[in-house]
């Protein structure tokens, strides 16, 4: 009796309702694939970024164990032997010999006489530009003024060239004779961080070296000439 029952009841079923059911599991089916299928797009997506990304900041020069930039590889760096037009990015200021001598005590300078070693210069071609990149090592025998006695520091000096003419590039002036004389008095300063683009590139003379030479003198290690006038080296000594 009761199945007779039910059998009668599902014959009183509206067939509204049995189309919206199933309707309503196919809708139902329908979404479940269309989440799954955008999930899946998105997770496409990301991995193709992601790839790009890492591609795209992936360096492309190397480093060396001082965190500093083997100039040997940058993109299109040709290695060369040092010569004049290496180290001829400016004169800088040219005091009297006494104003000289107080301006380098007060600034924020470093002064050492010291031997030149492990001398690495190279030339990147950037359309009408044309880099000049060197890196090398100093022996500090008498830490004059804002280093440490005994010790070796690495330092850097760019020039550049526009259609083989000197092209002002802002505070990297530099006047350096390491390719005569490895030994000398060295005024250096903090290299600076002012960006200058090569080929696409962004570099800075702190990405070469900790600092920047920005003059060499001729000296025996007591007194050097500065234009013409001698000048003893302890007076450049800090008080």
């Amino acid at each position: 009796m009761k199945g007779e029952n039910l059998l009668l009841g599902m014959t009183h079923i509206d067939n509204n309702l049995i189309d919206f059911a199933e309707s309503y599991k196919k809708r139902k089916r329908t979404s479940y694939k269309a989440i799954l299928s955008i999930a899946a797009s998105f997770c496409l997506i990301m991995s193709i970024v992601m790839i790009f990304a890492t591609n795209s900041h992936k360096q492309k020069y190397e480093l060396g164990e001082d965190g500093k930039i083997n100039i040997l590889s940058i993109p299109g760096a040709i290695q060369i032997n040092t010569s004049d037009k290496v180290f001829l990015a400016g004169e800088g200021d040219i005091y009297t010999p006494e104003d000289f001598v107080n301006v380098q005590k007060s600034n924020g300078s470093t002064i050492i006489y010291g031997s030149a070693k492990n001398v690495k210069t190279i030339n990147v071609t950037d359309g009408d530009l044309t880099w000049y990149i060197t890196t090398f090592e100093i022996d500090v025998i008498d830490a004059i003024k804002s280093v440490d006695e005994s010790s070796t520091i690495k330092a850097t000096s760019i020039s550049c060239y526009e259609n083989d003419k000197p092209h002002f590039i802002g505070n990297l002036s530099s006047n350096i004779m390491i390719d005569k004389n490895t030994t000398g008095l060295f005024l250096l300063k903090s290299a600076p961080t002012d960006e200058y683009e090569i080929n696409g590139e962004k570099y800075s003379a702190d990405m070469f070296a900790s600092y920047y030479v920005m003059r060499q003198y001729e000296c025996d290690g007591k007194s050097f000439d500065y234009y013409g006038t001698t000048i003893e080296v302890d007076k450049l000594r800090s008080p």
